[in-house]
């Protein structure tokens, strides 16, 4: 049975033109967005089938009845509006559960006739990041379960041995030490505060998300990203990356060099790449080279600038756009090691650098105690 005779029904209750009027948002986010395990399944499972010779409406139509849930859900509204006739492209966007980046990915594959190549590059895209965040959570879940842990203790003995102490000194006429002090002022803080401060943090929060599309908040988060310490330089890498490789599927489908910038402005999402594709475009627009327009922007390195400047003498774009997608993939995967190494025994120094010094805050009346006693 085909997909376009297995929904016939539901295609037909879905008022004419109504796929016509929906347009993809710009962000193309929504609540029901799939995450990027589902998402990497979708595109390794589409790709196969593909690869060998399934039609995409029927391959879609054999997901929709594997799955489950929200994926089901997702997949189906996808396959009805392919079968009304909205391009996939189309498809993806009136459904709103994927990126900018797919989207685009995705129309460029349509238009080109690489739409199998640009669903491996996808799924190779989320599979990437799904291994990225293993390595990361991989070091952080047990320090982060040592530090809850040790914020409960504290706060128990904060709250209920520390005053005691602080009963028995007032007796003998003697005050806490000074630190001791810092630490019982401090948890009396957050405990009378405490509401206020979740108040507050949930304002900014909610304050920060409404407004996350505007340039000036987009360019100050990107700007305090690349500035973190070693982070700051993963992030970067993972953007060009991610550039390169948008630009190396433009480039092999035979697109203009000025369209292909333009293209990627649209799909990148990562506002210092977006303003600075915008100033290229019109460099390369005027006849200037891609490199010396590159060159106006610290974004890129100075390494990728020369490299595109020795394809540009041998009209080889394409291949060197892809070099430095692997390499920047390969840089952000070693680097994503490097931090999951140093970083747990770093939190965990840490947090023991908090509970020593709570520790010692608790003790040091004890010490007076006995000097006061002797």
């Amino acid at each position: 049975m085909k997909a376009s005779d297995l929904y016939i029904r539901e295609s037909i209750s879905e008022p004419e033109g109504e796929s016509s009027k929906k347009k993809p948002s710009g962000s193309l986010f929504s609540d029901s967005e799939l995450n990027h395990k589902q998402k990497a399944m979708f595109y390794s499972e589409l790709h196969l089938m593909l690869s060998a010779g399934i039609e995409l409406a029927n391959a879609l139509e054999m997901q929709v009845r594997e799955s489950k849930g929200k994926v089901k859900q997702i997949l189906d509204g996808i396959l009805i509006k392919l079968v009304n006739g909205s391009s996939f492209s189309e498809s993806l966007g009136l459904v709103g559960s994927f990126t900018d980046y797919e989207f685009y990915s995705i129309k460029i594959g349509e238009e080109t006739g690489m739409l199998t190549t640009v669903i491996e590059e996808l799924k190779t895209h989320y599979e990437n990041k799904i291994k990225q965040r293993r390595l990361i959570m991989s070091a952080i879940s047990y320090p982060i379960l040592v530090f809850v842990t040790s914020i409960g203790a504290v706060a128990f003995m904060l709250q209920v041995v520390v005053p005691m102490f602080e009963n028995v000194f007032a007796r003998f006429g003697n005050d806490l030490p000074a630190l001791t002090k810092t630490i019982i002022s401090l948890a009396d803080l957050f405990e009378n505060y405490f509401l206020l401060i979740v108040l507050i943090c949930s304002s900014l929060i909610a304050i920060f998300w409404m407004n996350r599309k505007r340039s000036s908040v987009r360019s100050f988060l990107s700007r305090l990203l690349l500035a973190l310490p070693f982070f700051g330089e993963v992030v970067r890498a993972a953007q060009l990356a991610k550039m390169c490789s948008a630009m190396k599927l433009l480039l092999r489908a035979k697109n203009p060099l000025v369209s292909s910038l333009s293209l990627v402005k649209n799909m990148i999402g990562f506002y210092p790449i977006e303003e600075s594709l915008e100033q290229i475009v019109t460099d390369v627009t005027a006849g200037e080279t891609l490199h010396k327009s590159m060159a106006k922007h610290p974004i890129y390195p100075r390494k990728m600038i020369a490299l595109i400047e020795m394809s540009e003498e041998v009209n080889k774009l394409e291949l060197i756009f892809e070099k430095i997608s692997d390499q920047y993939n390969n840089e952000v995967s070693h680097k994503s090691a490097i931090a999951g190494n140093v970083l747990e025994p770093l939190m965990i120094i840490f947090v023991g650098s908090i509970v020593a010094l709570i520790l010692v805050a608790m003790y040091l009346p004890l010490f007076e105690l006995n000097s006061t006693i002797g």
